[in-house]
């Protein structure tokens, strides 16, 4: 039986205690946000799950195993991409910073949401993390992607959460947020 990216992934991220928390277009549909996507992202901080020796044994498997190290121009520490020809395959997206880092805290703390995934309870970031997530991104798709957010009901909610998070990230970030938070609230006040 040839094992899934997600197995893979998960399996190996715990064998190397690594925690990883389910973002992207498949944390906002476990929202209610739709958005269509062929991959499930998955974040880390602990720059061990980019090292290579941590992929040796899930490299002896079929499933291709792409592992890419951030430079230091690049905001990512590294992606790893799991299984890029699979079905669903997986991208664990790695950020350094102690704002990622209390994501994860978050996700993974009392309260934290949890879904099952293909048998494999994981946490979900909550949906003002996604967004801060979109911020620190900066692609424009990802900006407006954001816009979803103010579909949801809990959305004055999710502002003021990303309002309270602001300081903890980078300066560019706060100041995409300066300018996009009048402007979303605005909507919101409609």
């Amino acid at each position: 039986m040839t094992r899934s990216a997600l197995a893979t992934a998960v399996s190996t991220a715990r064998a190397a205690g690594v925690d990883v928390v389910v973002i992207g277009a498949t944390a906002l549909a476990t929202h209610g946000l739709v958005r269509s996507t062929a991959d499930l992202d998955l974040l880390a901080v602990d720059e061990l799950i980019i090292a290579g020796r941590t992929w040796t044994e899930a490299r002896k498997g079929t499933i291709g195993i792409d592992v890419r190290a951030g430079d230091e121009h690049d905001p990512l520490r590294g992606v790893v991409r799991i299984g890029p020809s699979a079905r669903v395959p997986v991208d664990i997206v790695v950020i350094a910073g102690r704002w990622a880092r209390r994501i994860v805290d978050r996700s993974i703390g009392p309260g934290g949401m949890r879904s099952v995934f293909s048998g494999f309870e994981l946490p979900v970031a909550r949906l003002s993390d996604i967004l801060l997530l979109k911020l620190y991104a900066a692609a424009t798709d990802e900006v407006e992607d954001a816009e979803l957010f103010l579909r949801h009901p809990t959305a004055p909610a999710v502002m003021d959460e990303v309002a309270n998070e602001i300081a903890y990230m980078p300066r560019d970030c706060r100041e995409r947020w300066a300018r996009l938070e009048p402007r979303w609230r605005a909507r919101l006040a409609r």
